[in-house]
């Protein structure tokens, strides 16, 4: 019983700080206490920053056009962005 609860407490005085992105500078914080979202260090690292979904990734192309006053009176426009 003693060798259960002195390794108890050793894992918990040796335990690994824990981190949470902060989502204005996308860098991991270290937590100050044990709010929701803390992880790991690699864990914080591998989800904090800007991320493309896959099905995103690639070159789109997209047509604007805004009604004007009259029936055939229109702005129009065209662009291409590539999503990375």
């Amino acid at each position: 019983m003693k060798s259960v609860i002195l390794a108890s407490l050793l894992s918990c005085a040796f335990a690994a700080p824990l981190y949470k992105c902060n989502p204005e500078t996308y860098k991991c914080e270290e937590c100050k206490d044990s709010t929701a979202g803390c992880n790991y260090l690699a864990a914080c690292e591998g989800n904090c920053g800007k991320f493309s979904p896959a099905d995103m990734i690639g070159t789109w192309r997209g047509i604007d056009a805004l009604k004007g006053s009259g029936p055939s009176d229109f702005t129009y426009g065209e662009f291409d962005m590539e999503v990375m």
